[in-house]
């Protein structure tokens, strides 16, 4: 639990840091805040994902993502999920920044319920344990002129402390947002 709580300090620490840096000359009069909702998790699997980022220059942005599920009736659910993440963007020659192709470096903190044996799930007991993982994603970005966005994105992450059987995660998804 403190490896988390430090690992945590750390990532805020390096996001509110990363918004005090001097602005590009670039984004200068460009919005530089960004919100996202999940269409595929909300759809597909029950659950409401939101997504902030600040775009820190041209080329790279950071922000944070969480995710509650809707479904209280699983037998194996992911309760919430809360990935702060660092993205690069490549190939943008636009004039509109932090847009196009990019790669995500990511960390993810989850609250699981997970039932321990088959007699239990039969009972209706269930184990809570949180969990931490490290992943990357990539993804390609469209914004247009009025602000609007939208993002395509996909990547693999692997849980490393207290995992209980659950080695990886996904990351990714159709999100749909606006930037101001």
């Amino acid at each position: 639990m403190k490896q988390f709580v430090v690992a945590l300090a750390l990532v805020i620490s390096g996001l509110l840091s990363a918004q005090e840096d001097n602005p590009s000359p670039f984004l200068e009069n460009q919005p530089r805040h960004e919100l996202r909702l999940d269409a595929i998790e909300l759809i597909a699997v029950s659950a409401l994902e939101l997504s902030y980022e600040y775009v820190i220059s041209q080329y790279s942005g950071a922000g944070a993502s969480l995710t509650i599920s809707l479904d209280s009736d699983s037998v194996s659910e992911e309760n919430w999920k809360f990935t702060p993440f660092y993205r690069q963007y490549f190939f943008n020659n636009q004039d509109y920044g932090a847009r196009g192709f990019f790669a995500e470096a990511n960390l993810q903190v989850a609250f699981l319920e997970d039932p321990p044996c088959e007699e239990c799930v039969e009972l209706g007991e269930r184990a809570d344990f949180t969990t931490m993982g490290a992943g990357l994603a990539l993804g390609q970005k469209w914004l247009s002129r009025n602000g609007f966005s939208l993002e395509l994105s996909a990547g693999i992450g692997r849980y490393f402390i207290n995992n209980q059987d659950r080695d990886f995660y996904f990351r990714g998804g159709v999100l749909v947002g606006y930037r101001f």
